[in-house]
């Protein structure tokens, strides 16, 4: 676990630092991920307005900003976010989703409906792509990750 808060404190210290030297950098969302998972939600969220003031349509980082607002209770903010790239990504899946689940729990299944319809007529082939999108990510992460960790376990070994 030490290990962990040690690489993100490492990540953190990169990110920050490109992103000062470039404050164009699509680095904030990177570094918004980073201050999540290292439990800092409002930094997070902070990192992500402020990358959003400067690249307003970046629809991942739009979603990520609702998902962050979701887990920190502030459920309505999220969902008007959610229904923005909603509307303005056509087929975003993850969007139309939460946005059922958002409605359930606000007991207005009429709204859930809705969106589930939505959902429904979205083509196979697109969810299907987003899927492999979703994946090629997470798998592009974790080799980064590995070979992170690869490289950085020889620095701290003396050999003799």
């Amino acid at each position: 676990m030490k290990r962990k808060e040690e690489d993100l404190t490492y990540l953190e210290r990169v990110y920050s630092k490109m992103l000062k030297k470039d404050p164009n950098s699509f680095l904030f969302l990177p570094l918004a991920s980073v201050y999540y998972h290292k439990g800092n939600l409002a930094k997070a969220i902070d990192a992500l307005q402020k990358g959003l003031a400067v690249h307003s349509n970046y629809v991942t980082a739009k979603y990520y900003l609702a998902f962050l607002y979701r887990e920190n209770g502030e459920v309505d903010k999220a969902a008007e976010i959610f229904k923005k790239v909603a509307c303005d990504s056509q087929g975003h899946y993850a969007a139309h989703k939460a946005l059922v689940q958002y409605y359930l729990d606000k007991k207005d299944e009429k709204s859930a409906l809705t969106e589930l319809k939505k959902l429904a007529l979205l083509p196979l082939a697109l969810i299907n792509m987003l899927f492999h999108i979703f994946f090629f990510l997470i798998m592009s992460s974790l080799e980064i990750l590995n070979s992170f960790e690869n490289s950085t376990s020889d620095r701290f070994f003396i050999r003799t």
